[in-house]
């Protein structure tokens, strides 16, 4: 109920954060030669993991080496499998610290 009787302002800021952090993540990750298509209406970014590695692995290597978490895509079904899922519900400055550590690593 409360949701409901927001001020459509309110949520059109939110959306506007949202949108400006898929940009930068998006952005950021091509920088990586990650392949980056952006959502029409999620808070994610859903994007392939480099030719000849899965999504568990690369899940495993940014976080145990850069300290970034994602999702590996096969934890949503088997459609997911060769994606990782990135949420950007983060802080924009947390998701600019992810990016960084990602560039330092190599990542991509």
């Amino acid at each position: 109920v409360r949701a409901l009787s927001l001020d459509p302002e309110w949520i059109r800021t939110r959306n506007d954060v949202y949108w400006e952090r898929l940009q930068l993540l998006a952005s950021g990750l091509r920088t990586l030669g990650m392949e980056v298509t952006l959502p029409k209406g999620a808070l994610y970014l859903w994007t392939p993991v480099p030719e000849g590695q899965n999504a568990e692995q690369v899940a495993q290597r940014w976080l145990f080496e850069a300290g970034v978490a994602v999702a590996p895509g096969t934890f949503f079904g088997p459609s997911g499998a060769g994606y990782v899922r990135i949420s950007v519900t983060a802080p924009t400055s947390r998701l600019k610290e992810a990016l960084e550590r990602l560039q330092a690593l190599g990542a991509g």
